[in-house]
């Protein structure tokens, strides 16, 4: 088990809130944060926080978010990584750290990561790759744009913890 897991995952469900199944959305039917797109098998109407939590342990959490030092910037890469997948959530945080962005999360990137003087900058570059991320899928997408909004609160709301 997660310490660092069972404190961060209230922000994931504040953030995702219950049951949506909006026609503009490409993940389908989607509760807790929990796509249907994502989780073909899963009952999505029928989920409860409990098994949603199971899934988020499993499916979206890495051991390599244990060895971040940075509590904030952990909450930052583990809500976009269920947001926009882990695998362009570990090149952004590689991007972020200034080290090859290959995707896997390894000593290097870690190193880079727990040895930069200022969390706050880091924090604030990694949101900042967020939004450009939100804006640049927004706008080459229009039924996401009436997202874009609420994707720049949840990235705002991360990064000011």
């Amino acid at each position: 088990m997660s310490d660092r897991f069972d404190a961060l995952i209230g922000e994931i469900f504040r953030h995702e809130g219950g049951y949506v199944f909006d026609p503009a959305d490409p993940g389908g039917e989607t509760n807790f944060g929990i796509s249907k797109r994502a989780h073909p098998d899963v009952d999505i109407a029928n989920l409860t926080a409990e098994k949603a939590e199971f899934i988020y342990r499993k499916s979206y959490w890495r051991t390599w978010m244990e060895q971040i030092d940075d509590t904030v910037l952990v909450l930052q890469v583990f809500d976009f990584g269920v947001n926009a997948g882990l695998p362009r959530t570990a090149k952004m945080l590689q991007k972020t750290a200034g080290v090859t962005q290959d995707g896997i999360i390894g000593p290097v990137t870690l190193k880079a990561l727990n040895n930069v003087g200022n969390t706050v900058y880091l924090r604030r570059r990694f949101a900042e790759n967020c939004l450009l991320y939100y804006h640049g899928l927004a706008m080459n997408r229009e039924p996401l744009d009436k997202f874009m909004q609420s994707w720049f609160r949840r990235v705002l709301e991360n990064v000011v913890r």
